[in-house]
């Protein structure tokens, strides 16, 4: 058979090729000759599939038997591809994806599921299903019953480039215990790519047209299965420690995403591994044993080494307008966000390979089925070089827009009654006048609608693997995609992905201060909280506040030392149990808990890292220094510390090694003195005596009283 394929360098292309020629074809290929060199007996032709007239002019006046195409981007391509073979094949098979059928998938599903929408004229990229879609609509509308549309479900074996199978080993090759997504009975329905390759061929030799869910049969694997087979056919020795589904699920991780196992949250996909392939079957699909595949698959990254992971098109698709930076921030908050801010105001002048999409903090809602940025927030004193950051980004008048005043703050005793109070006057001496009270998410709203326009920022999504080499680093996401970028800047909090997974466990970052905290935003305010006023109670080791913003928002603050934790708790069962049985606004404010739209809720800790940039790969705010709310500079630090890098790459153009390490160098200092500070005064939080509550509220009695606060308004506002 005259075999002609679109692509042929790549995991399924390779594997078709290979295949091909196994058989006794006579193959020719159409790339673009960059990625690796034609197989021995191919003939090659050079051309961007993009550029029709170079495809046009490559494809001459040649004939083939059949043609299979791999193209996963802009529709218009295939459907370029297609016109131009008519009457020179006489059949099409294109590689397509079960995602064409729209989301969610019901348990079962054969081919007559419903599919997503799609255009054969499109040049857009950004949704994978719809672009798939559009594909198979433009071989159908050109080859009608002589066109076979292969919906291939999750692919692995040899020259696997997304970093499904490759991800595993390597991890299982470090030995040790290793986390898996339970439950190890959980089904995996997959295809090995050679097994899609020799299917497709026979269907191309004998003229087999058609859409089929081309994977393997649901039940024959388990992700146990797969695990345990992995570790046999490579000989390592590692314990698997099977995380429950349940316990994913509530932590939000996405441990098994990269295998179709879970959802972004850590939900379980139902029908993901359960799709009816009787149609597939009956045309002439077979499938390898699991552990064939398993073993070819190390013995090839053992020859070869890893993949590149660049499943991205080769440069942006006609009418892209994709700019050509190269910075990738996972969690794109307070802290990713003035990054972004500072490269766009820049002009990206650091040159790159290409800019990589932003994965949005989140925050997971208690009623909505949906992720959502984060909003509100416990209150933040906003200054120092978060301030003069903002001043340079001009943000700052948007700032204070979104900023409020305290027009007083008042202690209170465990019965409601007043200790003492502090003045609006008073509490400004206290932060100086380059300064600002701003909710958290307020702070982050700004910045993203700042950026939103210049970066691509791609919600519900995380990180699960990160490869580098001296010229790239390499992001798998849960969505799984794989993104190429100069650098990867993570920012994504305490319990950092990036982190872990480039500078080792959480475990050895860590540094408990044996607090907990949980803050959530109030439906209502309650009767005895003044608007614009703040509230507080501490008594025993524990904490309580009522902010008033003042717009018609109120946050609830809790605070308590560990002791009073009880693992595995939530959020709404602790709260009661420990503040159950304090009176003033705590009773309002616990049963706003049950109306509240999300719940801040974990532990005080520090991170404490010997350093913050490893190769391409730098921590930003919480992911690197984390100095917490003890040290009440968090937010400044972040956005002041996310400018300076921006300045640092400016200044190092083409050096991002230089970069890093001045950056590190200049900003460690601070944030290491705001950790010791927060260490220091942790144990003021809430006091856990009345001796010590007396001591700790002694200097903002002091400042109370009316001698005392006007010297401070005349010493630090008007001096």
């Amino acid at each position: 058979m005259k075999l002609l394929v679109l692509g042929g360098t790549h995991h399924v292309g390779r594997a078709i090729v290979e295949t091909a020629l196994e058989r006794g074809d006579e193959v020719t290929t159409l790339n673009r000759g960059l990625s690796r060199p034609p197989a021995p007996g191919v003939r090659a032709l050079l051309a961007d599939r993009t550029d029709t007239e170079a495809v046009t002019a490559a494809l001459g006046d040649g004939e083939w038997d059949a043609v299979i195409d791999t193209w996963a981007w802009a529709p218009r391509v295939v459907a370029d591809s297609a016109r131009l073979l008519a009457g020179r094949i006489g059949h099409y098979g294109y590689v397509s994806s079960r995602g064409v059928h729209r989301w969610p998938w019901p348990a079962g599903a054969d081919e007559s599921a419903p599919l997503v929408d799609g255009d054969p004229a499109s040049d857009d990229s950004a949704d994978y299903a719809a672009a798939k879609r559009g594909g198979e609509l433009a071989v159908t509308e050109m080859y009608g019953e002589h066109a076979l549309l292969a919906r291939a479900g999750m692919i692995l074996g040899p020259y696997e480039d997304v970093g499904r199978i490759p991800w595993w080993m390597r991890r299982l090759e470090k030995g040790g215990r290793v986390l898996a997504p339970g439950p190890a009975e959980a089904a995996l329905q997959y295809i090995d790519v050679r097994d899609l390759a020799a299917w497709m061929l026979r269907c191309a030799e004998g003229g087999v047209g058609g859409f089929y869910t081309a994977t393997g049969r649901s039940g024959a694997v388990t992700v146990g299965r797969l695990l345990t087979t992995a570790l046999e056919v490579t000989g390592f020795e590692a314990e698997l420690v099977w995380a429950p589904a349940d316990l994913l699920r509530q932590e939000g991780l996405a441990l098994g995403a990269e295998l179709g196992l879970r959802l972004p949250d850590g939900s379980t996909p139902n029908g993901m591994h359960d799709a009816n392939v009787d149609a597939a079957f009956a045309a002439g699909l077979t499938t390898r044993p699991l552990r064939d595949t398993l073993a070819d698959t190390w013995a090839w990254l053992q020859a070869e080494g890893d993949p590149s992971r660049a499943r991205t098109p080769p440069h942006p698709t006609p009418g892209s307008t994709r700019p050509p930076n190269s910075a990738s921030c996972a969690n794109s908050d307070q802290q990713g966000n003035p990054h972004a801010r500072h490269h766009h105001r820049s002009g990206n002048r650091w040159p790159g390979r290409r800019s990589a999409p932003v994965p949005d903090r989140l925050e997971y809602p208690r009623h909505r089925a949906r992720p959502q940025r984060r909003s509100g927030g416990y209150a933040v004193t906003f200054g120092g070089i978060g301030y003069d950051a903002a001043e340079r980004m001009g943000i700052l008048p948007d700032l204070e827009k979104k900023s409020f005043i305290t027009e007083e703050l008042v202690y209170h005793k465990p019965n409601g009654d007043r200790r003492f109070s502090l003045s609006r006057e008073t509490i400004a001496a206290t932060t100086g006048p380059r300064s600002m009270n701003i909710l958290r998410g307020d702070l982050e709203t700004v910045l993203y609608e700042r950026v939103r326009d210049h970066a691509e920022i791609r919600f519900g999504t995380s990180i699960t693997a990160v490869d580098q080499d001296p010229h790239a680093v390499h992001v798998v996401l849960s969505d799984g995609t794989v993104e190429q970028a100069d650098l990867l800047i993570g920012a994504d909090g305490l319990h950092s992905a990036t982190r872990s997974l480039v500078f080792g466990p959480e475990r050895d970052h860590l540094l408990d201060l044996e607090h907990k905290v949980a803050v959530y935003m109030l439906d209502k305010r309650p009767a005895s909280i003044a608007p614009g006023t703040t509230g507080t109670l501490s008594a025993g080791g524990r904490t309580v506040a009522v902010i008033s913003v003042g717009d018609g928002r109120n946050v609830a603050f809790f605070g308590y030392r560990s002791g009073h934790a009880h693992p595995g708790e939530d959020a709404a069962t602790e709260l009661h149990r420990i503040y159950g049985d304090l009176g003033w606004v705590v009773p309002e404010a616990l049963a706003g808990l049950e109306r509240a739209d999300s719940v801040y809720f974990d532990t005080i800790s520090q991170v404490v890292a010997p350093t913050w940039h490893r190769g391409r790969v730098i921590l930003l705010g919480d992911a690197a220094w984390c100095v917490t709310l003890f040290a009440g500079y968090g937010s400044s630090l972040a956005v002041g510390g996310a400018d300076r890098l921006g300045s640092e790459l400016d200044a190092h153009p083409g050096d991002i090694g230089a970069a890093l390490t001045a950056w590190e160098k200049a900003l460690r200092p601070e944030a290491e003195r705001k950790q010791r500070l927060g260490r220091r005064v942790k144990g003021v939080y809430a006091p856990a005596n009345p001796l010590l509550l007396w001591l700790t509220q002694l200097p903002l009695r002091l400042a109370a009283l009316p001698a005392v606060r006007r010297y401070m308004v005349r010493r630090f506002i008007k001096g």
